[in-house]
């Protein structure tokens, strides 16, 4: 009798475990399951949005996202360190190419302009003289501080970067090189 409740223990402990053993395979095979769906319709939806940008006839590039990105990347940190009071090195050095490129280079990427080197050399000297007629323009009114000149040079970058990206989906691909011949722009 002793014999037959330990072989029936151990059955049962035997089934008990090939239940657990069922259940957690189906847990793990509801969850793959679960996280096969959510791929596919990220998959989707990736390629809803690609075909929607195709028909339109235009195409997420590099060309069209690097310098917006570039210009908003650094006008919030050249803003956040401002503001945080950091004695950082990377203070000065991130505010001397905010100030130095992006207000400029917001607007001269409007013009589609071909040659890479000139539009850079354009951008330095436009964001120069834009520096120069804020912080004239804050002079002359009496309301000149160095924090709301930033926030004015951050406002036009950002809203000149965002111009760029809305402008790209709006206007035909194309520029104009150095001699004044359209070419396409983005492929």
């Amino acid at each position: 009798m002793k014999k037959r409740n330990g072989k029936e223990r151990a059955r049962q402990e035997r089934r008990r475990a090939k239940a657990e053993r069922r259940a957690k395979r189906a847990k793990l095979t509801v969850r793959s399951e679960l996280r096969r769906n959510k791929q596919a319709k990220a998959k989707r939806l990736v390629a809803g949005l690609l075909d929607f940008l195709y028909q339109r006839g235009k195409v997420l590039t590099l060309g069209i996202w690097l310098w917006p990105a570039i210009i908003v990347i650094l006008a919030t940190g050249t803003g956040l360190l401002m503001y945080s009071d950091s004695r950082s090195l990377l203070r000065p050095l991130m505010a001397l190419c905010f100030l130095l490129v992006c207000p400029g280079m917001s607007l001269i990427r409007l013009l589609h302009i071909h040659d890479s080197l000139t539009e850079l050399t354009l951008a330095i000297a436009l964001s120069m003289a834009i520096d120069a007629i804020v912080a004239a323009i804050m002079l002359y009114s009496a309301s000149w501080s160095p924090q709301r000149s930033l926030i004015v040079l951050i406002s036009i970058s950002i809203g000149g970067a965002l111009l760029q990206v809305i402008m790209a989906y709006i206007t035909p691909a194309t520029s104009v090189n150095s001699e004044g011949i359209v070419q396409k722009r983005y492929e």
